[in-house]
């Protein structure tokens, strides 16, 4: 299968994970678009205290997943309508770009990869897996503990968007079964990485993209939204879910290009898909 066949594909797979600002909305999705403004606008002028926020049920979860999930695969539909075109060439394109330097970028850090030791272990796969558990945790249970149900559905919001941008991230990997740069390496494949990878789907030991960047960013969007009047806070979310993006290319567990469609995938699943009461 040549280059621009295969690239295709995982293009047109790749789109049912964005999920963007539309160019030309329809009547349908201004009204979808203005509810969703006054929802995060009726969110963001509580105080915080937890006092104007209805707690979140968990019994309305099931559903907001699957409402998110219906958003996200039916992307595409929206992208043929002529909505959504500008952030999909930019994702797209870039994400394209950067798959040129994966060879580069590949062999640098194989051969630098001392340079990078101490930081990978710091950030490791165990540890980049527990922090996108463990953030959300304990906005949810400080919030229990304080009674502040915009600390408690914080939490709850960030685990939905973990979960929401997952679901994706695992069929990408599958249906794309890219070498990791580390058994590339090893074969000599770095030009020829693409439906290489076998065995039990659940695993999704394909590469692309990022599932430990997409997490990262996916709560580090919803932290960083629902806190934004505290200038610091978008500076630390999406500035830990870059250090663990980083960490994914410095140990060649992934390439640069699933890296920054992770953090696309993420950004976008965490800010337009999470639902807000």
């Amino acid at each position: 299968m040549g280059f621009s066949l295969r690239w295709l594909l995982i293009s047109t797979i790749a789109a049912a994970g964005l999920y963007g600002q539309a160019d030309q909305p329809s009547q349908a999705d201004q009204s979808v678009q203005a509810d969703q403004s006054a929802q995060i606008e009726r969110f963001t002028q509580a105080d915080n205290s937890g006092a104007e926020e209805p707690a979140i049920s968990w019994k309305q979860i099931p559903s907001d997943v699957l409402h998110a999930q219906k958003q996200i695969w039916l992307f595409p539909t929206k992208v043929v309508r002529g909505q959504h075109v500008v952030p999909t060439i930019l994702a797209l394109g870039s994400t394209a770009g950067l798959y040129a330097l994966d060879p580069t970028v590949a062999r640098y850090f194989r051969d630098n990869s001392t340079s990078f030791r101490t930081f990978n272990n710091v950030f490791s796969a165990g540890a980049t897996t527990a922090t996108a558990l463990v953030v959300p945790a304990a906005f949810y249970l400080t919030g229990l503990a304080t009674k502040n149900n915009y600390t408690r559905n914080t939490g709850l919001l960030a685990a939905e968007a973990a979960l929401n941008v997952e679901i994706p991230n695992l069929v990408l990997r599958n249906t794309t079964r890219r070498l990791r740069p580390t058994d590339a390496l090893a074969q000599g494949t770095l030009s020829d990485t693409w439906f290489k990878t076998t065995g039990n789907p659940l695993t999704a030991t394909g590469s692309f993209p990022s599932g430990h960047t997409a997490a990262a960013f996916a709560v580090a969007t919803v932290v960083a939204d629902r806190y934004r009047t505290h200038r610091w806070v978008p500076f630390v979310a999406y500035g830990l879910a870059t250090a663990i993006g980083f960490s994914r290319t410095s140990s060649n567990s992934h390439y640069l290009s699933d890296v920054a469609f992770g953090a696309i995938l993420g950004f976008s699943v965490g800010h337009w898909t999470t639902p807000r009461p």
